[in-house]
């Protein structure tokens, strides 16, 4: 009799925890994909950060490089370098002649 009652005890046990099984199960489901659509989105963040500071210094680097072209490809430097390294001189307007012949009046 005790064994019956034991068994009868343990059946009603089962059939409860089969009651509450899925709603538990669920529970812990919605927890773990919770967590890890957090730590994705938190993880995507993170590179949104990343690229938007690698985007400022690319911008801050271009905007140099782009007043040293200014400087550096100025017609005054250019003539500086031609006159002073590679010894060359303006010509003399006298001695340009043209393809048709006639030179430029003054």
């Amino acid at each position: 009799m005790i064994v019956r009652e034991k068994v009868a005890e343990l059946r009603d046990d089962i059939s409860v925890i089969r009651k509450y099984i899925l709603p538990i199960a669920t529970s812990i489901l919605l927890g773990v994909v919770a967590v890890a659509y957090n730590t994705y989105f938190d993880n995507l963040e993170k590179e949104i950060v990343q690229l938007r500071e690698q985007e400022k210094r690319v911008q801050s680097k271009y905007a140099e490089l782009k007043k040293e072209d200014g400087i550096l490809s100025a017609p005054k430097r250019i003539i500086e370098i031609a006159i002073k390294k590679l010894n060359m001189k303006f010509p003399d307007p006298s001695r340009i002649s043209f393809l048709n012949g006639k030179a430029k009046k003054e």
